[in-house]
């Protein structure tokens, strides 16, 4: 009787400890997350935007409407800005967190960051269920720690939501496999539903859950084979039937998804490769994109690095799980889901007349690798758990390395992302300084303006090709200075009069303009001219 009860007792002490290290962890995670806030990008190349107004027009006037595509035709293009609205999941959480917190980049940045918090979590308990509880915690670090992550946990962007939601429909779906309860089923598809609700790219998730759900097919009683494809089935018939009143078309989403992909191709241009009877095309991203991107071979963005040296640890990770005949499940989401969104297509087109097969391939984005975190984590903390059993030294050694090098990337991309609109956040000060003057300015540069100063402005004024410098006068106008990570300065002067260009280039300034304030940086693409505030008398 007393060594039951001792080893209850050192149980339960177990037991705690595994949860007292994850809340360690997920307290390191948010303090990480809070030190190298991004927020407001301005560009990157839009999403950040167009994810901010939609959140913001649910804020002011209600529910989206979709009653303007009741008599769109079959061959209607759809701009790929058009796909957001179709993104409940992104745009309402951030709504509410308006109506909570009030609007502003930081109550929209914290929906993603909310999910990366629920993902570390997750993936603690996926690595608990799938290895052991010291590499759900290695995992849960590891995770806390990944520049791509970090970055991505305080972006106004759907990829870290996305990624969340993914991993626990697995979770769920695992659980209820091992557990044999109804309800774990259930929620899987439930949560793949609102996964889907963020971004329609959920769906890739799919083909490694059936599989393992066909593997596992004889230990699934009858009626619980439907339970997870009824949880999703009651999310997307809710999503269907809302666009049918809206748009009599109860596939609306799909078809401006599909839309947007032949908009981006036809209207945008792109480049060809040919590969036997391939035929390739390609919009956004090279056709290996991703794995030149992680190994160093280029860069999305120079002095940008989103995967650290992580992917130089995963490979031999994969190889070792691979050689110990273990986490088959972990390799194939992984490997499959990172080619899938290397080499996947939204198109392909055969022409047997001529024997080519045209192969449109999917678009590519850095950020689209949150998908895979979790899986390559997983693996990568395997791997570690078994460099600690075999040597503690050498575990410390690389383990230290990592961390390290991956502060530095956080810290370069935090600097990059952050500081594209450093310039408009100083004459944000400075414009709530002075709330009785009038500040004139582009149109992108006041947008990101009133973001920052959470609306709270009524002093802003856009300057056009029309303006006139009369206009100007008893008033301060902002010239210079960065936009966002993907506007050119230069680009932004074409929405200013002539006079503004030059000023702007030119050190010569009429008389009645007196400068009042420079901001001072580097001279880059982004930010070709300081950022420079004038008083007009």
């Amino acid at each position: 009787m007393k060594l039951e009860k001792f080893f209850k007792r050192k149980l339960k002490i177990k037991k705690i400890k595994s949860e007292f290290w994850l809340i360690l962890i997920v307290f390191f995670a948010v303090i990480v997350k809070l030190i190298f806030f991004v927020g407001l990008v301005g560009s990157d190349p839009q999403d950040d935007g167009i994810y901010y107004n939609n959140a913001y027009g649910i804020y002011k006037f209600g529910i989206q409407k979709f009653s303007s595509y009741r008599n769109v035709g079959k061959d209607y293009l759809a701009n790929p800005a058009e796909t957001f609205a179709f993104r409940p999941m992104v745009n309402y959480p951030i709504a509410f967190l308006f109506k909570i917190f009030g609007p502003g980049e930081n109550s929209a940045s914290l929906w993603a960051f909310i999910c990366s918090v629920l993902g570390i979590i997750t993936i603690f308990y996926l690595g608990k269920l799938l290895i052991n509880e010291t590499s759900g915690l290695l995992a849960a670090f590891l995770l806390s720690i990944n520049p791509l992550d970090v970055i991505f946990s305080t972006r106004i962007t759907s990829d870290v939501p996305l990624a969340f939601f993914m991993a626990l429909t697995v979770l769920l779906f695992l659980s209820g496999l091992k557990k044999n309860k109804n309800k774990l089923y259930f929620l899987a598809g439930i949560t793949l539903g609102l996964a889907y609700l963020v971004k329609i790219l959920a769906l890739s998730i799919v083909p490694f859950v059936l599989v393992y759900y066909l593997y596992q097919w004889y230990k699934i009683k009858k009626f619980q084979k439907g339970l997870f494809f009824l949880g999703f089935l009651i999310v997307f018939s809710c999503e269907a039937i809302f666009y049918y009143a809206q748009s009599e078309d109860f596939l609306l989403n799909y078809h401006i998804t599909s839309s947007a992909y032949k908009f981006k191709y036809e209207r945008e241009g792109y480049g060809t490769l040919k590969y036997g009877l391939l035929n390739i095309y390609y919009n956004t991203g090279v056709p290996i994109f991703h794995l030149e991107n992680v190994f160093g071979l280029a860069t999305h963005r120079p002095g940008v690095n989103l995967a650290g040296y992580f992917y130089f640890l995963i490979i031999p990770a994969i190889v070792y799980s691979l050689y110990k005949r273990k986490n088959y499940f972990l390799v194939f989401w992984g490997v499959a889901l990172f080619l899938y969104l290397e080499f996947g297509f939204v198109s392909i087109k055969p022409d047997f007349e001529k024997g080519i097969i045209h192969y449109y391939m999917i678009f590519k984005d850095p950020r689209f690798l949150t998908l895979v975190s979790y899986p390559f984590m997983l693996l990568l903390s395997y791997f570690f758990y078994a460099i600690l059993k075999f040597n503690k030294i050498v575990f410390l050694i690389i383990f230290t390395a990592l961390i390290a090098s991956s502060f530095y990337y956080i810290y370069k991309d935090y600097l990059f992302y952050r500081g594209s609109l450093n310039d408009l956040r100083v004459a944000s000060e400075f414009i709530s300084n002075n709330p009785n003057n009038l500040f004139y300015s582009d149109f992108i540069g006041i947008n990101n303006i009133d973001i920052i100063t959470n609306h709270k402005l009524t002093n802003l004024r856009y300057m056009n090709t029309e303006t006139k410098m009369e206009d100007l006068n008893n008033s301060y106008v902002i010239l210079g200075g960065s936009r966002g990570v993907d506007i050119v300065t230069d680009h932004v002067l074409t929405y200013l009069p002539d006079f503004a260009k030059n000023i702007t280039k030119s050190e010569s300034i009429p008389k009645n303009w007196k400068l009042v304030l420079t901001v001072t940086g580097e001279i880059i693409p982004i930010r070709q001219y300081d950022l420079k505030i004038y008083y007009v008398s």
